[in-house]
């Protein structure tokens, strides 16, 4: 993520968005250039209250290592508050990721190969 190497990362297939936490924010040391500002309403019932999201983020990922990685551009939202995780997928970057995930074998599969496309006329 962001030329960093990333780890700590969730799959919460009953969230509705992809979080990033401050902490995890301000180690990959992005520029203005990289944030939007959130105008949505606020997450409830994610740390016990609602939680209004600081910044709104798009990076590009990278998903597995060597012949298995896939990179993809993932939107998240950034909070402040203290957690054990870095980041959280929820299922928009699931849905992006094209991934099947198995809670049962605590595993995600995907197809990978495919790049991110800058240039959708490719």
């Amino acid at each position: 993520m962001a030329n960093f190497d990333v780890r700590r990362a969730p799959i919460d297939t009953g969230a509705s968005c992809n979080i990033m936490y401050t902490r995890l924010f301000k180690t990959l040391q992005l520029t203005e250039s990289n944030l939007t500002p959130y105008v949505g309403t606020e997450l409830y019932s994610f740390n016990g209250s609602s939680t209004k999201p600081w910044v709104y983020v798009e990076l590009l990922v990278n998903f597995g290592e060597g012949n298995g990685t896939k990179t993809i551009k993932i939107p998240f939202l950034v909070i402040d508050c203290t957690s054990l995780y870095n980041w959280i997928i929820g299922r928009i970057g699931l849905a992006q990721l094209g991934a099947a995930c198995s809670t049962a074998h605590l595993k995600l599969n995907y197809q990978c190969g495919q790049q991110y496309n800058n240039n959708p006329a490719q």
